[in-house]
Order: structure tokens, then C-alpha cells, then sequence
């Protein structure tokens, strides 16, 4: 996909210095709107509002094909921040990728925004997952039995057959186990409505949109949450807000110190 030039990162404050096409994406589609974009966010997201939109315009100006998609329809644009919001995926990370379609930026979340989204339930500990191509040697044992799988040799074992999914819980047990097949594939590539583009990712990274499939399918068992509700990570959070609770009481006490030193200086100049 061909590029803009990038941003660049100011070497004395190591922000990001924004080049003049991202700076009229900000100015005219993105700043009208920030305070909804940032209300939309995951609460855990919001305190970092700015650095999510600042991912976005970066990722759109720096390809050709999503800035001239984005300035020819400002609507879609926002369509698409507002909806990678309420995810809480950030664009260009490896969760969430921006896609040119004719006049229109759209998102599309990945096989691992898909995990995480079932990751931010708490549920979930970790994932399995299979790639089954034709000359594998492979026994299906049903939804509650992993499957066995020995795969064929390198360059020998032909075209995808199945993907396989499963999560494995923090109570130590496992979810069921997601099988998605050939027709599955397809229905999934009719619905995307680009599978046949040579730039869908349904041609250039097909592995990926099989496992993203059957994740897809995993996560109707599953569950997902834009949310953060993994245990650790709301720990952090709590802890977080401990430091700053406790910053902000020692700068209001080193202010009444400051403020009791000048008034005790006001009263010994009273006095003298």
C-alpha cells in the first residue's frame, strides 16, 4: 500500500509531530467530535483519549488510500473511530486494522482483538488453537475433547481444511471447542463483500481470517467486553489510583506548608 510521508517524533519532548495531511484530518473531521470519540472509549481507555485519536490519524494519513477514503467521506471516517472506540481496540495495533474500501475507511478487528475482547471478561486464562490442512492427519473427537492433529510435511499439506479454537478458563476448565469448515469460510467471505480483492485480507493473509473466524465463533460462547474485568489489570488500576491519590494529598500538604511559610514570613514583617 503505498504512503504518505510518516509522522516523525520530536526528539526533545517525544511527541508525536504530526504531518500537514494528519494535521487536516485532526483540524476537520477528528477535533468536532474528540469529547463523543473519548466518551465512547472503555472507561480504562478514557484517561488516554487523546493518544487512542492520535493512533488513528496517524494510521490514516500515513496510507494514500485511507486519506483520500478519508477525506472523501468525513462521515464514514467518524463511523469508523466510533466503533473502534466502543471496542476499545487501537488502530494500527495488532487487535485492530484499518481497511480501505472504495470511499470508505473501515475497521477490521483481528484474530487477536478478537481474543482480547474475550480476554477483558476475566474468564479467560489462556487460548488453543489449530490450523487443519488437507494432508494432515486429524481426528475430530467432538466439543469437549481436544483433537488430535499431526500435520503433514512442510509444503506438503495442501489446502486449509479447518480452524480449530478453544479457551481454557481460570477455574481450570475449558470452553468448548470450535470447529469452522470450508463453508463456514465461505459464508464468511460472501458477508465480507471484498474476499475476491487482491488487497482483502482474504487473499493476503489467509491464515489469519481462518483462525479470525473460528475466534469469532469462540467468542459467542465465550463472551466478550470492551470492558477490562481481568483481575490483574483491575489491580493495576486500583493501585494506580492509590499513587495518584496519594500524589495529589502530598502536593495539597507541601501547599499548606508552602502557604503556612509565607504567612508566618507575613507576620514576622507585621511584627518588625
Amino acid at each position: 500500500m503505498t504512503k504518505n510521508t510518516p509522522e516523525t517524533v520530536d526528539v526533545a519532548t517525544g511527541e508525536v509531530v504530526m504531518s500537514p495531511v494528519a494535521k487536516s484530518i485532526q483540524t476537520h473531521v477528528i477535533a468536532p467530535s474528540r469529547a463523543q470519540v473519548i466518551a465512547a472509549l472503555p472507561s480504562h481507555m478514557r484517561e488516554d483519549g487523546d493518544a487512542f485519536l492520535t493512533a488513528f490519524i496517524t494510521q490514516v494519513a500515513q496510507n494514500q488510500a485511507l486519506t483520500r477514503a478519508a477525506m472523501q467521506n468525513a462521515a464514514g471516517l467518524m463511523a469508523t473511530v466510533q466503533e473502534a472506540a466502543r471496542l476499545g481496540l487501537v488502530p494500527g495495533s495488532p487487535d485492530y486494522y484499518l481497511v480501505p474500501r472504495g470511499n470508505q475507511v473501515t475497521g477490521m478487528v483481528s484474530y487477536k482483538g478478537e481474543m482480547e475482547l474475550m480476554r477483558r471478561t476475566g474468564r479467560v486464562r489462556d487460548f488453543g488453537h489449530m490450523l487443519v490442512r488437507e494432508h494432515d492427519r486429524f481426528e475430530w473427537r467432538g466439543v469437549t475433547e481436544l483433537p488430535l492433529l499431526k500435520e503433514a510435511p512442510e509444503g506438503e499439506r495442501g489446502e486449509f481444511r479447518y480452524a480449530i479454537a478453544w479457551a481454557e478458563y481460570r477455574d481450570g476448565t475449558r470452553s468448548s471447542i470450535v470447529r469452522v469448515d470450508r463453508d463456514r469460510i465461505a459464508a464468511a467471505k460472501k458477508a465480507s463483500g471484498s474476499a475476491r480483492s487482491s488487497a482483502s485480507p482474504w487473499v493476503q493473509h489467509e491464515a489469519a481470517m481462518w483462525r479470525k473466524t473460528a475466534f469469532k465463533e469462540l467468542s459467542l460462547i465465550v463472551g466478550t467486553s470492551a470492558e477490562e474485568r481481568r483481575p490483574e489489570a483491575l489491580a493495576a488500576a486500583a493501585e494506580r489510583m492509590e499513587r495518584d491519590r496519594l500524589e495529589v494529598e502530598r502536593m495539597q500538604a507541601e501547599n499548606e506548608r508552602l502557604r503556612l511559610q509565607v504567612e508566618l514570613a507575613r507576620l514576622k514583617a507585621a511584627e518588625g
